[in-house]
């Protein structure tokens, strides 16, 4: 029993073996593992294609008598065999040659040959229908540039074997018939560039019963001159050179290079991803062009990175150039680009500087520019002086001569003068005997500015004077500048000491009548007489202004001093002279003598 079991089983493997053997020697094998295709045919549909493993013998293996040991499959059975005569499928084979007759759109596809004999592996034919017009861009068969002036443009095998003993050749420019053109070779005497275009031969054949057209397009170029082939010289970039770029950023990494002038094939400049890894180059893609520029043809190659990652910011991009006669490469790497947060940090930092320098500069010299840019009074106000000057008239305190030296020298020499202002001086602008109220309150009146000159109290054999501030042309103008605010004041202080504190008073004398002189006198050890209330306030409103007697540019108008006076006077006029004053209109000469306690000193006239 078992030995019987044992020997049906033997017979069953024995027959699955012949019947595996059979079926491999009908279908060729077709279970075997196919091989990558290498040859691709482009067709258009509706012609008739031969596919051939060699395009030379599908005109002789139509003639050719039935042999099973040449088979074509498509992933199946094997392609039918037909003998010459008998034509009943629109895709059959004879020999070599498989026949679409026409190509459909759906004959596209992988094709295997085989002869079955021990050893030989399947070879491989992609076939592509497209459904183009003559001529289209998408089949047309390579030709390299040609040179003038005398041409000559041979079909296709494709096409050509076809034809011979079956049909005959009509050629085509730009699909348009070229009458009187036939054979396998169009001659082209003294070409152009008017001849470039587009070249079509067709071929008209017969099968079996039927006619078929077989077509085979070229475009023609015409070369500059002389083709003369170097090593390839890479002209961009550099090697060794830097592009900087942003992290997750898109980047592309153009390299050109020439092979020499007139040379468009041959000549192969790529960017080299093999050493990169495959996820490093999920992101990259190439794009490969040449353009013409002159007799040189420059052939680039566009590397995109779609993303820059860490990675590519440590590799190094390597661009080959090679032809026939040498190979050359460039190597470029990426640069991340430092951020702009530091670039923004120093220029807010310089702005800020400058903002403050020029602040500086204007405060330093804002008076300056006030009058270099201020304009001349062109027009009158009705006033007659331009500052009404109030001064102790009687001062006794050791800075007596400093006082008289400003008020009867320097003052009028710089303002007056040298910058054409007209003051009202006491003593010197007023006249004899004339009532004090109507004289200052006119004078006051018809001036621009109230002109305060102080000067601090000094010890005398241990005695300090006492500001007479009831004398009225000093309450006029406290009242006029204070209550009315009509007149601006200039106060100014000569000799040292300082006027904000109290720790001196100012010196003025009250006098009674023009022959008799009270004066006060408070003997101060301890507690400093406080200032007048008036004085208080106008110190607070505007700090005077401090002269001393021979200081550096003390009667110079382009001192620091003047021009801050200057400054606080109103505009000067348009034009004015060097000038001795005159005196209004209802004045009449006379002779001044000065007070009692000028030692003898004179004002300046």
């Amino acid at each position: 029993m078992k030995a019987s079991t044992v020997l049906i089983v033997l017979v069953l493997l024995r027959t699955l073996d012949c019947i595996h053997s059979e079926l491999n020697t009908h279908t060729g094998g077709y279970d075997e593992e196919y091989p990558e295709c290498e040859e691709v045919e482009v067709a258009r549909v509706g012609e008739a294609v031969c596919v051939c493993v060699l395009h030379q013998a599908c005109g002789r293996c139509l003639d050719a008598p039935p042999d099973p040991t040449h088979t074509w499959t498509r992933h199946g059975p094997p392609l039918t065999h037909t003998h010459t005569h008998t034509h009943t499928q629109r895709i059959h084979t004879h020999g070599t040659a498989l026949l679409f007759l026409p190509l459909t759109h759906n004959d596209s596809g992988l094709y295997y040959y085989s002869t079955h004999r021990p050893g030989e592996k399947y070879q491989c034919v992609e076939v592509i229908a497209k459904d183009v017009p003559l001529g289209h861009p998408d089949i047309l068969y390579y030709m390299a540039p040609l040179q003038p002036p005398n041409l000559i443009i041979s079909c296709a095998p494709e096409a050509f074997y076809l034809c011979q003993g079956r049909g005959h050749i009509t050629w085509y420019k730009d699909s348009l018939l070229l009458p009187g053109q036939s054979g396998k070779d169009l001659r082209l005497l003294d070409a152009n560039q008017s001849d470039e275009g587009i070249y079509s031969c067709v071929c008209t054949w017969h099968h079996g019963n039927h006619t078929f057209n077989t077509s085979a397009s070229k475009r023609l170029q015409l070369t500059a001159g002389v083709s003369v082939r170097h090593p390839p010289t890479i002209r961009y970039p550099l090697n060794g050179s830097t592009l900087t770029c942003c992290l997750g950023c898109p980047v592309n990494l153009t390299c050109r290079a020439s092979c020499g002038i007139n040379v468009t094939q041959h000549c192969k400049v790529t960017w080299d991803t093999q050493t990169h890894t495959q996820t490093h180059t999920r992101n990259h893609s190439q794009l490969l062009t040449w353009q013409q520029s002159g007799g040189e043809c420059v052939f680039e190659a566009v590397l995109i990175i779609s993303s820059v990652s860490h990675e590519d910011l440590h590799t190094h991009f390597r661009c080959e150039a090679n032809n026939y006669i040498a190979w050359t490469s460039v190597i470029v790497t990426l640069q991340q680009e430092e951020s702009l947060l530091w670039v923004v940090v120093c220029v807010c930092v310089c702005v800020l500087l400058i903002v403050l320098l020029v602040a500086v500069a204007v405060k330093r010299f804002a008076i300056d520019l006030a009058l270099h840019l201020r304009p001349a009074r062109t027009t009158e106000d009705g006033k007659l002086y331009d500052a009404y000057v109030v001064y102790p008239r009687e001062c006794v305190c050791v800075c007596e001569e400093a006082l008289w030296v400003f008020i009867s020298s320097t003052l009028p020499a710089v303002l007056e003068q040298q910058c054409g202002y007209t003051l009202f001086i006491h003593g010197r602008d007023d006249l004899p005997g004339e009532d004090q109220v109507e004289q200052v309150e006119r004078s006051m009146r018809l001036s621009r500015r109230l002109l305060v000159v102080m000067t601090t109290a000094g010890s005398r054999g241990g005695q300090e004077e006492a500001p007479p501030l009831e004398e009225f042309d000093w309450q006029m103008g406290v009242h006029t500048a204070l209550v009315q605010g009509s007149m601006s004041v200039i106060m100014v202080q000569v000799g040292g000491g300082d006027t904000h504190t109290h720790t001196h008073t100012l010196t003025h004398t009250h006098t009674h009548t023009l022959t008799h002189t009270h004066t006060h006198t408070h003997t101060h050890t301890h507690t400093p007489t406080p200032l007048p209330p008036g004085l208080q306030l106008l110190l607070r409103k505007s700090a005077p202004l401090r002269w001393e007697v021979g200081a550096r540019g003390a009667d110079s108008p382009t001192s620091r001093f003047w021009k801050r006076v200057r400054y606080m006077m109103p505009p000067p006029p348009a034009t004015h002279t060097h000038r001795t004053h005159t005196h209004p209109p209802h004045t009449h000469t006379h002779t001044h003598t000065p007070p009692p306690h000028a030692s003898g000193r004179e004002y300046a006239t």
